[in-house]
């Protein structure tokens, strides 16, 4: 699972051809259940046996959520559940970082 924002390719740090990884992208890499049912598809249908969670710094979602700004929906729903997670961290770093 890597963020939408990000601009590298997992394929490009992996060393793998496209095609060899599957790879699900979305905004801060929440996990709700859109997120954890392609997960477990992944796991039970195509018996993936390594997940992995790739952040990246300035991710535009974390500082949405750092910002206080409120978004129209969807993009609020999970800009308030990256809220609900970073526990009033004001630094994208540290925000990051506690996801």
């Amino acid at each position: 699972m890597t963020c939408s924002d990000s601009r590298v390719s997992p394929e490009a740090i992996f060393d793998l051809n496209l095609g060899e990884a599957f790879v699900i992208r979305n905004a801060g890499n929440v996990a709700e259940i859109e997120t954890l049912s392609s997960i477990a598809y992944a796991v039970d249908t195509l018996e993936i046996d390594l997940i992995v969670v790739l952040g990246h710094s300035n991710c535009g979602a974390i500082q949405g959520a750092i910002s206080q700004q409120n978004f129209p929906e969807p993009l609020n729903r999970v800009i308030n559940t990256i809220r609900g997670r970073i526990n009033g961290e004001k630094d994208n770093y540290q925000a990051t970082l506690k996801i």
